[in-house]
Protein backbone atom coordinates (compact mmCIF):
# COMPACT_ATOMS: atom_id res chain seq x y z
CA UNK A 1 0.00 0.00 0.00
CA UNK A 2 1.12 3.25 -1.16
CA UNK A 3 2.39 5.86 1.48
CA UNK A 4 0.89 9.16 0.57
CA UNK A 5 2.51 10.92 3.60
CA UNK A 6 6.01 10.28 1.62
CA UNK A 7 5.05 12.04 -1.57
CA UNK A 8 8.14 13.72 -3.39
CA UNK A 9 7.57 16.87 -5.95
CA UNK A 10 7.94 20.61 -6.41
CA UNK A 11 6.42 23.34 -5.99
CA UNK A 12 6.75 26.35 -7.72
CA UNK A 13 8.43 29.61 -5.19
CA UNK A 14 8.45 33.08 -6.36
CA UNK A 15 10.55 33.98 -3.49
CA UNK A 16 14.06 32.15 -4.73
CA UNK A 17 12.36 32.19 -8.54
CA UNK A 18 12.45 28.70 -9.22
CA UNK A 19 10.66 25.04 -7.66
CA UNK A 20 11.47 23.60 -4.62
CA UNK A 21 11.49 20.48 -3.90
CA UNK A 22 9.02 18.50 -1.12
CA UNK A 23 9.26 14.95 0.32
CA UNK A 24 6.10 14.98 2.48
CA UNK A 25 2.35 16.15 1.26
CA UNK A 26 2.59 17.83 4.80
CA UNK A 27 5.62 20.02 3.37
CA UNK A 28 3.77 20.60 0.43
CA UNK A 29 0.67 22.19 2.26
CA UNK A 30 3.39 24.25 4.11
CA UNK A 31 4.56 25.38 1.20
CA UNK A 32 1.30 26.36 -0.18
CA UNK A 33 0.66 28.69 2.71
CA UNK A 34 4.36 30.21 2.30
CA UNK A 35 3.80 30.47 -1.18
CA UNK A 36 0.44 32.93 -0.75
CA UNK A 37 2.43 34.93 2.17
CA UNK A 38 5.37 35.51 0.04
CA UNK A 39 5.52 39.63 -0.03
CA UNK A 40 3.26 40.06 2.81
CA UNK A 41 4.70 38.38 5.71
CA UNK A 42 7.30 35.99 4.68
CA UNK A 43 10.44 37.35 2.46
CA UNK A 44 11.54 33.94 0.91
CA UNK A 45 11.61 30.10 2.43
CA UNK A 46 14.26 27.56 1.36
CA UNK A 47 14.29 23.93 1.50
CA UNK A 48 16.73 21.74 3.08
CA UNK A 49 18.46 24.80 4.08
CA UNK A 50 21.35 23.35 6.36
CA UNK A 51 23.03 19.86 7.73
CA UNK A 52 23.66 20.14 11.28
CA UNK A 53 25.71 17.73 13.30
CA UNK A 54 24.60 16.37 16.13
CA UNK A 55 24.99 13.19 18.70
CA UNK A 56 22.81 10.10 18.78
CA UNK A 57 21.73 8.12 21.45
CA UNK A 58 24.26 5.74 21.31
CA UNK A 59 27.24 8.69 21.00
CA UNK A 60 27.66 8.02 17.19
CA UNK A 61 27.91 11.00 15.49
CA UNK A 62 24.94 11.61 12.95
CA UNK A 63 23.67 13.98 10.66
CA UNK A 64 20.52 16.15 10.41
CA UNK A 65 18.64 18.43 7.89
CA UNK A 66 15.44 20.44 8.72
CA UNK A 67 12.92 20.94 6.27
CA UNK A 68 12.58 24.56 5.59
CA UNK A 69 14.38 28.30 6.97
CA UNK A 70 11.70 30.89 6.52
CA UNK A 71 12.64 34.92 6.89
CA UNK A 72 10.21 37.58 7.39
CA UNK A 73 9.94 40.99 6.09
CA UNK A 74 9.98 43.86 8.19
CA UNK A 75 6.45 44.93 9.03
CA UNK A 76 5.58 48.31 8.71
CA UNK A 77 9.22 49.90 9.28
CA UNK A 78 9.54 47.86 12.64
CA UNK A 79 11.39 45.09 13.57
CA UNK A 80 12.49 42.09 11.28
CA UNK A 81 11.06 38.59 12.57
CA UNK A 82 13.78 36.14 13.50
CA UNK A 83 13.86 33.20 10.87
CA UNK A 84 12.67 30.58 11.57
CA UNK A 85 14.37 27.00 11.08
CA UNK A 86 11.41 24.24 10.65
CA UNK A 87 10.86 20.81 10.76
CA UNK A 88 7.66 19.28 9.22
CA UNK A 89 6.36 16.13 10.56
CA UNK A 90 2.76 14.55 11.62
CA UNK A 91 1.95 14.13 15.03
CA UNK A 92 1.56 10.72 15.45
CA UNK A 93 5.54 10.30 14.15
CA UNK A 94 6.35 12.78 16.59
CA UNK A 95 5.37 10.78 19.04
CA UNK A 96 6.47 7.16 18.12
CA UNK A 97 10.02 8.40 16.73
CA UNK A 98 10.37 11.20 19.54
CA UNK A 99 13.53 9.15 21.41
CA UNK A 100 15.33 9.45 17.82
CA UNK A 101 14.22 12.66 17.03
CA UNK A 102 14.76 14.77 20.19
CA UNK A 103 18.79 14.76 19.75
CA UNK A 104 18.45 16.50 16.46
CA UNK A 105 15.77 18.98 17.47
CA UNK A 106 18.19 19.71 20.56
CA UNK A 107 20.83 20.33 17.91
CA UNK A 108 19.10 21.97 15.46
CA UNK A 109 17.22 24.31 18.31
CA UNK A 110 20.99 25.02 19.62
CA UNK A 111 22.33 26.05 15.50
CA UNK A 112 18.92 28.21 15.32
CA UNK A 113 19.87 30.52 18.46
CA UNK A 114 23.56 30.79 17.34
CA UNK A 115 22.22 31.76 14.22
CA UNK A 116 19.72 34.47 15.93
CA UNK A 117 16.57 32.50 14.19
CA UNK A 118 14.71 30.15 16.09
CA UNK A 119 13.61 26.32 15.40
CA UNK A 120 10.07 24.73 15.47
CA UNK A 121 8.32 21.55 14.63
CA UNK A 122 5.18 21.64 12.92
CA UNK A 123 2.88 19.03 12.05
CA UNK A 124 -0.63 18.74 10.52
CA UNK A 125 -2.16 20.39 13.57
CA UNK A 126 -0.10 23.98 13.18
CA UNK A 127 -0.66 23.34 9.37
CA UNK A 128 -4.08 22.33 8.18
CA UNK A 129 -5.89 24.49 9.45
CA UNK A 130 -9.00 27.05 8.36
CA UNK A 131 -6.25 29.17 7.18
CA UNK A 132 -4.50 26.60 4.96
CA UNK A 133 -7.59 25.64 3.67
CA UNK A 134 -8.75 29.35 2.44
CA UNK A 135 -4.91 29.97 0.93
CA UNK A 136 -5.16 26.94 -1.07
CA UNK A 137 -8.19 28.38 -2.88
CA UNK A 138 -7.10 31.82 -2.82
CA UNK A 139 -3.48 31.36 -4.04
CA UNK A 140 -4.13 30.44 -8.03
CA UNK A 141 -6.32 33.65 -7.96
CA UNK A 142 -2.56 35.72 -6.84
CA UNK A 143 -0.76 33.77 -9.98
CA UNK A 144 -3.56 33.89 -12.39
CA UNK A 145 -3.41 37.46 -15.18
CA UNK A 146 -6.60 38.77 -13.28
CA UNK A 147 -8.61 41.65 -15.52
CA UNK A 148 -7.01 45.02 -14.18
CA UNK A 149 -10.33 47.44 -15.00
CA UNK A 150 -12.46 45.00 -13.46
CA UNK A 151 -10.57 44.35 -10.38
CA UNK A 152 -10.63 48.16 -9.89
CA UNK A 153 -14.38 48.70 -10.36
CA UNK A 154 -14.73 45.91 -7.77
CA UNK A 155 -13.03 47.55 -5.54
CA UNK A 156 -14.64 50.84 -6.01
CA UNK A 157 -18.00 49.00 -5.43
CA UNK A 158 -16.86 47.67 -2.27
CA UNK A 159 -15.59 51.27 -1.52
CA UNK A 160 -18.84 52.96 -1.58
CA UNK A 161 -20.53 50.16 0.17
CA UNK A 162 -17.92 50.42 3.36
CA UNK A 163 -18.17 46.72 4.62
CA UNK A 164 -19.59 43.99 2.65
CA UNK A 165 -20.27 40.45 1.89
CA UNK A 166 -19.13 38.88 -1.60
CA UNK A 167 -22.41 38.07 -2.35
CA UNK A 168 -23.66 41.59 -1.67
CA UNK A 169 -20.65 42.89 -3.31
CA UNK A 170 -20.97 41.02 -6.54
CA UNK A 171 -24.74 41.44 -6.50
CA UNK A 172 -24.18 45.73 -6.28
CA UNK A 173 -21.83 45.17 -9.22
CA UNK A 174 -24.62 43.89 -11.66
CA UNK A 175 -27.42 42.00 -11.62
CA UNK A 176 -26.33 40.40 -15.12
CA UNK A 177 -24.99 36.47 -13.63
CA UNK A 178 -22.39 36.01 -16.48
CA UNK A 179 -20.83 40.19 -15.11
CA UNK A 180 -21.62 38.69 -11.66
CA UNK A 181 -19.55 35.50 -12.24
CA UNK A 182 -16.69 37.75 -13.47
CA UNK A 183 -17.09 40.15 -10.77
CA UNK A 184 -16.16 36.79 -8.18
CA UNK A 185 -13.51 36.35 -9.90
CA UNK A 186 -11.99 39.81 -9.36
CA UNK A 187 -13.04 39.31 -5.87
CA UNK A 188 -10.79 36.52 -5.47
CA UNK A 189 -8.01 38.52 -7.23
CA UNK A 190 -8.73 41.34 -4.73
CA UNK A 191 -8.32 38.80 -1.77
CA UNK A 192 -5.29 36.99 -2.50
CA UNK A 193 -3.09 39.84 -3.89
CA UNK A 194 -4.57 41.39 0.14
CA UNK A 195 -6.50 44.49 -1.57
CA UNK A 196 -9.54 42.79 0.20
CA UNK A 197 -9.40 42.38 3.95
CA UNK A 198 -10.87 39.72 5.55
CA UNK A 199 -10.43 36.98 8.24
CA UNK A 200 -8.53 34.06 6.84
CA UNK A 201 -8.56 32.21 10.14
CA UNK A 202 -12.09 30.98 9.97
CA UNK A 203 -13.65 29.48 6.53
CA UNK A 204 -14.12 31.76 3.81
CA UNK A 205 -17.61 31.89 2.44
CA UNK A 206 -19.68 34.57 0.26
CA UNK A 207 -20.88 35.50 3.70
CA UNK A 208 -17.89 36.43 4.96
CA UNK A 209 -17.33 40.80 5.75
CA UNK A 210 -15.27 42.56 3.54
CA UNK A 211 -13.64 45.20 3.33
CA UNK A 212 -10.58 47.15 1.52
CA UNK A 213 -7.56 46.86 2.62
CA UNK A 214 -5.46 49.90 3.20
CA UNK A 215 -3.17 50.86 0.42
CA UNK A 216 -5.20 48.45 -2.22
CA UNK A 217 -4.31 50.06 -5.54
CA UNK A 218 -0.47 49.05 -4.83
CA UNK A 219 -1.46 46.01 -4.32
CA UNK A 220 -3.12 45.25 -7.63
CA UNK A 221 0.49 44.68 -9.34
CA UNK A 222 1.96 42.73 -6.99
CA UNK A 223 3.97 40.71 -9.01
CA UNK A 224 6.18 44.02 -9.95
CA UNK A 225 7.91 43.24 -6.18
CA UNK A 226 6.19 40.44 -4.51
CA UNK A 227 3.69 42.67 -2.52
Amino acid sequence: MRNYRSVTGISLNRGEGRVSAYESTLERDLMTALEFDLGFGVETYEEQPVVIEYTKPDGARGRYTPDILIKYRAAGGGARQPGKLVEVKYSDELKEKWAELEPRFAAARAYAEAQGWTFEVLTELEIRTPYFKNVKFLLPYRQMECDDALMEAVAEALAGLGQSTPKALVASVSPHWRVQGEAVAALWCLAARRAIALDLSVPVTMKSPIELAEGWRERLDWEEDLG
